[in-house]
């Protein structure tokens, strides 16, 4: 029996076990070992190509192959998925297809083995190319999306800034205007903040991990942003112990609070309350940040850390402030979630581990 023959007759054999060596393969990060939905696809094509072998052992590769292999390269690109496993998808192909004839005791002739690896290969090099190509347009739009959303923040306090000047040309008293000055920079100072972190977040090496307090970083974080909760009448409370120490980089762990309390501050109702808790939980010390926005509809707490993202009219201006609080959590090898507390307020749990990180 001819290779595509036993393939087109055992061909839900062939795809059960394509599927169970994607599950094992332990690189794979816990995606399921799901089938990238085009493979029946490229399937079809090599079944077709395989038929198209002559006596002299050549084949004629069809295009719609290097198409539906280069729409897998697409798919894994916007999927997050690494160019490897994209790759991987193939070979274990090539692979399953060679061990399925021999279970099937059928002998691949030379031209077969040829024709498969000419067909395999050429799909490989197409979904390569538009992984890239589709990888670079996903940069590109999110470099666009940031820069946007940058001159976007950066336009309020500005003007806001430049109106105020001018009414102080015009004579108007300073101390009416500085309540409005001084929002207008501490949103400016956040949002450059923010880019240094950002910045320091691209690079793995730029985490120096060394022992640090907990309690010393909350307390630091409150003060800097005491003014901003006296101004809306909203208390602050603390509630952690001195001996909670961990490794973690100290500036990236102020940043992150300091996220999370600025956000909380910016969200809980005039007159409210933050409570800040931090304890210890076996190896990992858990940080929670409970304010008084009044809670959030549905499931919007699940799209709080993605950058640009509003969760609702009334929680405008996250902007990246959570996501970089996720980036930074999770190069501690820590986690973080929002707990929504319906007509009450939201509560942000960092659970991060007390050893020295990796990296």
């Amino acid at each position: 029996m001819a290779l595509w023959q036993t393939i087109s007759s055992a061909r839900e054999e062939l795809l059960e076990s394509l599927s169970r060596r994607l599950r094992e393969d332990s690189q794979r990060d816990g995606d399921g070992g799901g089938l990238p939905p085009e493979i029946d696809g490229v399937l079809d094509h090599l079944v077709m190509l395989l038929r198209s072998v002559d006596v002299g052992g050549n084949a004629t590769l069809l295009p719609g192959a290097k198409v539906l292999a280069a729409s897998v390269g697409e798919a894994g690109a916007v999927e997050g998925r690494n160019i490897d496993e994209v790759v991987d998808d193939f070979l274990a192909l090539h692979e399953c297809i060679l061990e399925l004839a021999q279970r099937h005791d059928e002998t691949v002739t030379l031209a077969e083995h040829r024709a498969l690896a000419r067909g395999i290969n050429r799909t490989i090099a197409a979904a390569v190319v538009r992984y890239a190509q589709a990888r670079d347009r996903e940069l590109q739009r999110t470099h666009s999306e940031h820069f946007a959303f940058l001159a976007h923040e950066l336009r309020g306090p500005l003007s806001n800034i430049k109106l105020g000047v001018e009414l102080i040309d015009d004579g108007i008293d300073l101390q009416a205007l500085a309540p409005r000055l001084r929002r207008s920079a501490e949103r400016m100072q956040e949002l450059l903040d923010n880019e240094i972190t950002r910045a320091r977040l691209s690079s793995v090496s730029s985490l120096h991990a060394e022992p640090v307090r907990l309690s010393e970083i909350i307390v630091a974080v409150v003060e800097d942003l005491r003014l901003q909760a006296d101004d809306r009448g909203i208390e602050l409370s603390i509630h952690t112990s001195d001996a909670l120490e961990l490794h973690a980089d100290p500036r990236l762990m102020r940043s992150v609070l300091s996220n999370l309390l600025a956000n909380a501050i910016k969200f809980t109702r005039r007159g409210g309350g933050i409570a800040i808790h931090g304890r210890s939980e076996a190896d990992q010390i858990v940080c929670e940040v409970a304010d008084g926005c009044g809670g959030l509809p549905g499931d919007e707490a699940s799209s709080l850390f993605v950058p640009y993202q509003q969760a609702s009219e009334d929680r405008s201006g996250f902007g990246l402030g959570l996501a970089i609080v996720a980036d930074a959590v999770a190069l501690h090898q820590g986690t973080i979630e929002a707990r929504n507390r319906p007509g009450d307020g939201c509560t942000m749990v960092m659970r991060l581990p007390r050893q020295r990180v990796s990296g």
